[in-house]
């Protein structure tokens, strides 16, 4: 009795750390770091000599587009490699919000532009930290000033088991 009560010990225990083990590997999770922020106003014009002048305005409704930029650096914790797709930003401000996808140009420098979405898909390996860098601008005037008056920017992403990742980047009033 001694030996089938050892044996069923054993079997149980060798069962207990194999789910134990699988559900830890599998469930890390991802960190965000933000290295750098910035969005600006942008006005652009010629001068008299035809020169193109760019200057930051400080009203939505002199803006003709908004300069951004992001600089992240991702940390898989987990076991496994994790993919993030459909990255996208959401400006978030009192009872509305301004879902905005940035577009890949290559590698993991990513160059946005709103007139153009596309899927961005991430790996990151286990145990390694991956930087992003977002460049561009929006083009959108109907949007500008929802944007503007926004209280918060988020960076929001799927994981590949459909899981969602969201990460606050700044709040606007302190975005440099």
């Amino acid at each position: 009795m001694e030996i089938f009560i050892g044996g069923l010990v054993a079997i149980i225990s060798s069962v207990v750390t194999h789910i134990a083990t699988k559900w830890l590997r599998e469930h890390g999770r991802v960190y965000c770091y933000v290295e750098s922020w910035y969005m600006s106003l942008i006005k652009s014009e010629t001068n008299s000599v035809g020169d193109f002048i760019r200057q930051n305005v400080s009203s939505p409704e002199d803006a003709d587009r908004i300069d951004y930029g992001l600089t992240i650096d991702l940390f898989n914790n987990s076991e496994v490699p994790v993919v993030l797709r459909e990255i996208k930003f959401m400006f978030k401000g009192d009872g509305n919000s301004v879902v905005k996808f940035p577009n890949v140009s290559g590698g993991y420098r990513i160059i946005g532009d709103d007139s153009y979405n596309q899927n961005i898909f991430v790996n990151l390996q286990s145990k390694q930290m991956t930087r992003l860098t977002f460049d561009g601008q929006f083009f959108n005037k109907d949007e500008f000033s929802s944007i503007a008056e926004s209280s918060a920017v988020y960076l929001i992403a799927n994981y590949h088991n459909g899981k969602r990742f969201k990460f606050k980047i700044s709040d606007l009033e302190t975005a440099e």
